[in-house]
């Protein structure tokens, strides 16, 4: 197995946490407060790491352009993706926000088509279809999307554009992941400090809750983020974003084995669609 994809299972096995961790621990405390914490202990996580490694140095080699592209990338990417599609949850169910915050891996794909001059073949479409499809009956249980609030789908769209344009921008760009990744979780923090402060929306937390937010800040955030940039590194965005659609499968049969939810007959036929829409990406 090639190590683009050992880094995407173990990105998506992170991404696939956050249900279940989000449930248990983080329901008390905001949004914002969840992004600006979880962003701080992401950052001040890589710092230390690249001091300790002696990698702090590589910020030497940077230009100023370099620099602002890269808060630039921080300030879409992170900060951006996140507030809109947290917005975005505040209008819409929770099924519906995530169905169509699933359209990033496709704009992701029409992004590299034309940025990176990648070629997807029409088998790759359709198993990106597959997957969509598939991650839509697992967000939904069946029962469709209902789109009642426009201003709340629009959000969501918006930040499915954020990050797709931002995979591939992060991939265009080529540096080394781990400096990427600090500077744009610095960006984030900062950038989300103001709007916890305005919103005074700080509530105080419990070990468990601080527990959650270790987990949110350096398995979700400072490893599966580098883990994924350096992923997409190694392989074309196109076929690579196609496993994030794996994500939701892996949400929903750990929500089963944590939190003993049950896991209905329309998501069973939503995994198997995902897992049909891996074929093409499984025999490059």
């Amino acid at each position: 197995m090639k190590k683009q994809y050992w880094l995407a299972a173990y990105t998506i096995f992170c991404w696939g946490t956050l249900p279940a961790v989000t449930k248990l621990t983080l329901t008390d405390i905001s949004n914002m407060q969840v992004l600006f914490i979880s962003s701080l202990i992401a950052a001040g996580c890589l710092y230390t790491y690249l001091f300790c490694s002696g990698r702090i140095r590589m910020f030497s080699s940077l230009s100023w352009a370099d620099l602002w592209q890269l808060i630039g990338l921080g300030f879409l990417g992170n900060f951006l993706y996140s507030a809109f599609y947290y917005a975005s949850l505040r209008r819409l169910s929770a099924a519906d926000a995530c169905s169509i915050n699933y359209l990033w891996p496709i704009m992701a794909t029409i992004c590299a088509a034309v940025m990176l001059h990648e070629k997807i073949k029409a088998a790759d479409w359709l198993a990106i279809l597959l997957s969509f499809s598939g991650v839509v009956l697992i967000s939904t249980r069946g029962k469709g999307l209902v789109l009642e609030d426009m201003v709340g789908v629009l959000l969501c769209i918006a930040g499915a554009v954020c990050y797709g344009i931002f995979n591939v921008l992060n991939k265009k760009k080529g540096l080394d992941q781990i400096l990427c990744t600090a500077v744009y979780f610095t960006v984030t923090a900062v950038c989300s400090f103001p709007f916890l402060l305005a919103s005074g929306e700080i509530a105080p937390m419990s070990g468990c809750t601080w527990a959650g937010m270790l987990w949110l800040g350096l398995i979700i955030d400072a490893l599966a983020t580098f883990a994924w940039g350096r992923a997409l590194q190694l392989s074309e965005v196109g076929i690579l974003s196609n496993l994030a659609y794996l994500t939701p499968v892996v949400a929903a049969l750990l929500s089963y084995v944590i939190l003993g939810e049950k896991v209905a007959v329309c998501s069973v036929v939503g995994m198997l669609l995902v897992l049909v829409g891996m074929c093409p990406l499984l025999s490059n």
